[in-house]
């Protein structure tokens, strides 16, 4: 299977997927809901059963950051979308929401998103073996190996096509900083991706893309030859998911005829 997250899902990005039909779609931003939906994240019901309508699963995507202030609204929402049978699959960050949600949403497929890594970039078997005592039961893989070692140890693995590279990420938003914005009006900034930082020692222009620098995705192309895996395909805008898609279909296709 192959799902397909964007990162903003305009009325005009929602119907362009209902016709391409995708297997499945990635909803929820990792950082800010604000985002990713024209309305905060209140419409996402509506949107995941007008997906499930038409025959295409949704996967929600959790935040990176699961605070004390956002962890019991997160984990209503995974059990809410679960309770009314429109996931089955979640993607997480944090350790703390993956135990949880595997004893409050029993049977809930957790996978282990790539940006939770992103504090410990060597993984390890013990590693794994704790997240998996802890919920996880399979990982988003940026490469053939971590998907192989996955299926090793006895989870399912899905091959990330559009891996993050970014600067670095923080919990408060750099643009209303920048900006010396104050109140909750940011103004929706970051979906302009302005160049608003010259990096003094290279001369780089970086982007202040809400709350990461220089967020850009990365395509191996070794992942999207992969056979065996679902797949995982992220980009910033509609017309570059299906671009990438079609190139992972002729892939599927190609290797068929061989």
């Amino acid at each position: 299977m192959v799902y397909i997250g964007i990162s903003r899902y305009t009325e005009e990005n929602i119907k362009g997927l209902l016709i391409h039909a995708p297997d499945g779609v990635v909803m929820g931003d990792l950082l800010c809901d604000k985002k990713m939906f024209p309305y905060g994240g209140a419409e996402l019901t509506d949107l995941i059963e007008r997906f499930i309508s038409m025959g295409i699963s949704v996967i929600y995507q959790t935040p990176m950051y699961a605070t004390d202030r956002r962890f019991a609204d997160v984990l209503q929402r995974v059990a809410y979308l679960r309770e009314r049978n429109l996931i089955d699959t979640v993607i997480v960050q944090d350790i703390g929401l993956a135990s949880q949600i595997s004893r409050e949403c029993k049977g809930t497929n957790i996978v282990w998103g790539r940006m939770g890594y992103a504090r410990t970039p060597v993984i390890n078997r013990g590693t794994i073996d704790f997240y998996m005592k802890h919920g996880v039961n399979a990982f988003e893989c940026k490469n053939m190996e971590q998907a192989m070692f996955a299926e090793k140890v006895g989870a399912s693995a899905y091959l990330v096509y559009g891996y993050p590279k970014y600067l670095t990420i923080n919990r408060e938003c750099y643009y209303r900083f920048e900006r010396n914005v104050f109140d909750a009006d940011c103004g929706l900034g970051c979906l302009r991706h302005e160049r608003m930082l010259l990096r003094a020692n290279q001369g780089i222009e970086t982007s202040i893309d809400g709350y990461v620098l220089s967020w850009q995705y990365v395509y191996d192309e070794s992942v999207r030859t992969a056979a065996g895996f679902d797949c995982i395909l992220y980009a910033d805008s509609l017309p570059d998911a299906l671009q990438r898609l079609h190139e992972v279909i002729s892939c599927e296709a190609q290797r068929k005829e061989d």
